[in-house]
């Protein structure tokens, strides 16, 4: 049968037209099995994303998976930006390509694309879509490395407790620029056990799953001792407690339709330039928000306490700037720095500032 409707027509589909008066209405609809073409070359690059630091990072490796067994004859080769290299491994088998990439000397920054051919054709990545409100089908991609060659200072030598709320991958890119990761389960935050850890941090809505507002009265006095804790945003749905979700009293604003800035390219104002968090290890300039997507972030604090300085303002086109997006404070000899810019979003697609910035929230104040 044919049914369900397309809202954007990608495959074999039908078309029901209705006349209502001067009026006609077209209605796109799927058949119940999906028909696709298949691309005669599929399989993946890995790993699909690498973040090299500029001066740092010569070179990576790298794979080309094929997903069926490739003949001897069948020639692999990858498209390369200008100037870099592929040395290719002593072949283990005939179900892939492995080797090193080299850059070019004189790489600049930016976020760079490898693709794949075998035997002169595009190799696809297959991704099977199955879910229990749609029909089964295949979606097909070229498939690609993406690199981000970041001119960024690293975090080598600190030692992060990660409290992961499942929602982000914030923590991978802190260790891909050297830090060591520690996951905290809920019995650390439950007994305050962070001996040895220079930063914490609470991913993105860690509150709504992990026991974060029980742990405060732990996490606040390791703070005035001389810790750095960093929190990702929130919802106010996530058991968020203006008084107990943060170190210093700190709300989420709602509805959150107001508390966002949706433009991704929308004008950033550096409210404390000469802030420690702007001035190091990267100096942070207006160069460092461009090349956003998706937006800019969500869930802004609408409320804070007075010894919290905000450091952004920014507002989609025509509204009234909000100063809730990046919130940092002093507490005793430590620090706190409330984040709701999406950078983990901008990090996982490759977008150059948002490693750099990234890397200065995670880089305590009193350079520990």
């Amino acid at each position: 049968g044919w049914h369900g409707i397309m809202v954007d027509p990608a495959s074999l589909h039908a078309s029901v037209c209705l006349h209502v008066g001067d009026s006609q209405f077209v209605l796109p609809l799927c058949p119940d099995t999906i028909f696709s073409t298949k691309p005669r070359q599929t399989g993946h690059i890995a790993p699909a994303r690498t973040l090299l630091r500029l001066g740092e990072d010569t070179g990576f490796d790298m794979q080309l998976l094929p997903d069926a067994t490739v003949p001897a004859a069948e020639d692999a080769k990858l498209s390369l930006p200008d100037g870099w290299q592929f040395e290719a491994a002593p072949a283990a088998s005939s179900t892939g390509m492995s080797g090193r990439v080299t850059l070019a000397s004189d790489a600049r920054a930016g976020h760079y694309r490898i693709h794949a051919t075998l035997a002169d054709e595009p190799v696809y990545t297959a991704q099977e879509l199955a879910y229990a409100h749609i029909r089964r089908q295949t979606r097909f991609s070229r498939a690609a490395a993406d690199i981000a060659l970041v001119d960024t200072a690293g975090l080598d030598g600190l030692t992060i407790g990660w409290i992961d709320g499942g929602v982000d991958e914030a923590h991978h890119w802190a260790g891909q620029l050297g830090a060591q990761i520690v996951q905290l389960d809920d019995s650390d935050l439950q007994s305050g056990s962070f001996d040895g850890l220079d930063v914490l941090v609470a991913g993105v809505f860690a509150g709504g799953t992990r026991p974060v507002n029980q742990s405060m009265r732990y996490i606040r006095p390791w703070i005035e001792a001389g810790g750095h804790f960093v929190s990702q945003y929130h919802r106010p749905v996530d058991n968020w407690d203006r008084a107990t979700s943060s170190p210093l009293p700190l709300q989420p604003g709602t509805p959150s339709i107001r508390w966002r800035v949706t433009d991704a390219s929308a004008p950033v104002q550096m409210l404390q330039p000469d802030h420690p968090l702007f001035a190091g290890p990267n100096p942070i300039t207006d160069k460092d928000f461009g090349g956003w997507i998706k937006e800019r972030g969500l869930y802004f604090a609408s409320e804070w306490d007075q010894a919290y300085v905000p450091l952004l303002a920014m507002s989609d086109s025509g509204e009234k700037p909000l100063e809730g997006s990046l919130l940092a404070a002093e507490i005793g000899a430590g620090s706190h720095v409330h984040c709701a810019l999406n950078l983990f979003y901008q990090m996982d697609h490759m977008v150059v500032g948002a490693f750099r910035l990234f890397a200065n929230l995670l880089t305590p104040f009193n350079g520990k």
